[in-house]
């Protein structure tokens, strides 16, 4: 018997029990940081469980996104010609060139994939940079857990982990910043974004941890940065050392206007940027097609070729000639459609979800530069339990994966799943604990 289904058992043994733990688990989330921007984190009745060995596979998988990702910012780095296969304009453009100022390329990144538990097989979703959230939700649903006694009656003979994701960040962006300055010396940090976007509760949190290890970080709107005698300053004046970035590419890219003193210190170098703008190359989704080209694929070595033919779905721009020439209206079911770059899995359609008219009216309205197509990868199915259910029973959910990594190290591991073929905040997503545990054969 799985883990899984030894939860399930306990579960259909202890029904009405199980009930009454989710419902005070929702009760508890509902009263949590956990509810913001109007929503409400939603759960199911199991958390996911991975062994050490799935997770040993999925650091191997990331390790080998990091490899090449490397390589890539590199090459865009290095040659105007590669650069060009990226849709950034000359001002975001500017920014990716800027100096760097570590040797790390993507300072916090969360790699999400599909994970199939029975094949082990892995497909590349998308790459979260410095935009990256969801460490308030592992930790919050990770403390719930004690009030599962379905979770708690299976980690009775388990050794279960956990993740830390909070202080092991700020020990990352210390020594990150440590190697800009060259000095022991603790910064005073900025942790910046458009705060009416943000996940305000979730940036208290990191400000708690960055001042547990004496680090001063306050909460700033990106557009209230100053810039005057070549630093960077707080709205009161008072010099900033090393930014965290939350503030997503696409969002700065739009407000350019307005964010223009935290631009001109990015420009002058004014203070440690933690990430810096390069991290846009492989959070921009248009990453997926150019790793399949042969501009690519040719300064890759013969097994970083072969991961890529393996890992990362097939994608193409959304333009005439493509639809035409893989039928993706008629073949509606082998394709998706998302932005190429947005977050929160904005604008995401699977054919698989549509019928043929709208697909057709969807493939339409956004045919053009900004939308691409990509092979649909059917994602894992578990069983679970959704006790908002009118009548709450077993039945399977679509699985999305994702790592946490800072300085490109994996930290933790974030799990997903939706009823739907998409799983996404705009449809039905669910959000639940993730453990790793020591698995030996579950008895009945």
């Amino acid at each position: 018997m799985s883990n899984e289904q030894y939860m399930l058992q306990w579960i259909e043994d202890h029904f009405e029990e199980a009930q009454q733990d989710y419902l005070e688990i929702q009760q508890a989330i509902r009263g949590s940081v956990l509810c913001y921007n109007n929503r409400c984190v939603q759960g199911l009745a199991i958390p996911r469980i991975y062994s050490r060995g799935d997770a040993e596979l999925m650091k191997q998988f990331v390790a080998g996104c990091f490899g090449i990702f490397n390589k890539v910012i590199d090459r865009y780095l290095a040659d105007e010609n590669y650069r060009n296969l990226f849709p950034f304009s000359p001002g975001l453009e500017r920014l990716i060139l800027l100096p760097a100022q570590y040797e790390c390329r993507v300072p916090m990144a969360r790699v999400d994939f599909f994970f199939n538990e029975e094949t082990k097989s892995i497909k590349l979703c998308e790459i979260n940079t410095d935009g990256t959230s969801a460490m308030n939700e592992d930790r919050i649903l990770g403390g719930l857990l004690e009030k599962n006694r379905a979770y708690q009656s299976f980690a009775e003979t388990k050794d279960c982990a956990a993740f830390e994701l909070f202080n092991s960040w700020v020990e990352e962006f210390l020594s990150l910043y440590h190697e800009y300055s060259q000095s022991d010396a603790l910064p005073t940090v900025a942790i910046v974004d458009f705060l009416e976007k943000a996940t305000l509760n979730e940036f208290k949190q990191f400000a708690l941890a960055f001042a547990e290890r004496g680090v001063k970080a306050e909460i700033i709107d990106i557009r209230d940065i100053q810039y005057k005698d070549g630093c960077l300053l707080t709205p009161a004046g008072d010099k900033i050392d090393a930014v965290y970035r939350r503030a997503v590419t696409s969002d700065i890219m739009a407000n350019y206007d307005d964010v223009q003193p935290f631009i001109e210190g990015a420009l002058a170098g004014a203070a440690c940027l933690v990430g810096g703008f390069r991290t846009q190359i492989i959070h921009n989704k248009a990453l997926f097609g150019i790793l399949h080209r042969e501009e690519t694929l040719d300064f890759l070595t013969p097994e970083e070729r072969e991961f890529v033919l393996r890992h990362v779905p097939l994608t193409y721009p959304l333009l005439p000639d493509t639809i035409k020439k893989h039928s993706v209206l008629e073949n509606k079911d082998f394709w998706l459609i998302k932005p190429y770059d947005s977050y929160g899995s904005r604008g995401v359609y699977a054919g698989l979800d549509c019928e043929r008219e709208k697909w057709e009216r969807l493939i339409q309205e956004n045919t053009g530069d900004n939308y691409l197509m990509q092979e649909y990868c059917t994602p894992y199915r578990s069983q679970n339990i959704d006790f908002s259910d009118e009548q709450p029973k077993t039945r399977p959910f679509c699985n999305i994966t994702g790592v946490f990594c800072y300085n490109e190290r994996p930290y933790g591991i974030y799990s997903r799943l939706s009823k739907g073929n998409v799983i996404s905040s705009q449809y039905d997503e669910k959000t639940v604990a993730t453990m790793v545990c020591e698995l030996p054969p579950v008895t009945a």
